[in-house]
């Protein structure tokens, strides 16, 4: 049995975010944290599937939203509204609400814009061990992808991340890359809807293995 409840965080601008928080009924030792991209939500195809496998996986998963999209303002992409994004994140998952330490291990999943801010929030958690999946990630999103161990899904048509940018993260030690040939932004492939829906099935497999390598057992 999964309960569902918000978690509720004020912006420092006054917005008022809601998180949806998914736990199960029995503790669960894994907590996966959804990061949308730009205009991609937690509700579209890649973070909807990587959130119902988290849960089948036995994880508990928080699905986090930014307060631009709450209070539905245009965003600008500084480095100063990632700062900002990445506090409010950072505040939220700190919240008494969730008791983040109480988790074994701690996964984010992020999309896009989403990429960059995952990066920031982790450095904001310090010596917390935090295990990344990137899909679609921006270039902002390549010291992170750098530093860390691991995984990386891009495709080759996609406009915010070059071929020579998916060279430059193949060539990095320690992650794991998945390049898809021919898909876009979205990972789909333009006018092929099966073909579309057989990366998503990929996607959410890869998905799968990578968060049952850090979780001690998987169902």
């Amino acid at each position: 049995m999964v309960n569902v409840s918000n978690i509720t965080f004020t912006s420092k601008n006054g917005t008022i975010i809601k998180c949806p928080y998914f736990k199960h009924a029995a503790p669960s030792d894994t907590l996966a944290i959804v990061f949308p991209g730009h205009g991609y939500n937690c509700d579209m195809p890649l973070l909807y599937f990587c959130s119902q496998a988290a849960l089948q996986l036995g994880c508990d998963v928080i699905n986090l939203k930014y307060y631009y999209q709450c209070a539905k303002l245009k965003f600008e992409f500084t480095d100063d509204n990632y700062l900002k994004i990445a506090n409010d994140c950072h505040g939220i998952l700190k919240s008494e609400a969730i008791n983040i330490n109480a988790y074994k291990h701690i996964i984010f999943a992020s999309k896009s814009l989403g990429t960059v801010i995952a990066g920031k929030t982790a450095v904001l958690f310090g010596k917390l061990t935090i295990n990344h999946f990137f899909l679609t990630p921006l270039r902002k999103t390549i010291q992170h992808i750098e530093r860390e161990s691991c995984t990386v899904i891009v495709g080759t048509e996609d406009g915010f991340f070059s071929k020579d940018d998916i060279e430059k993260v193949n060539g990095f030690s320690l992650p794991i890359v998945h390049v898809i040939d021919g898909a876009d932004h979205s990972l789909e492939i333009m006018g092929d809807c099966i073909k579309s829906l057989e990366i998503l099935t990929d996607i959410t497999k890869i998905w799968m293995g990578f968060a049952c390598s850090i979780k001690e057992r998987c169902p």
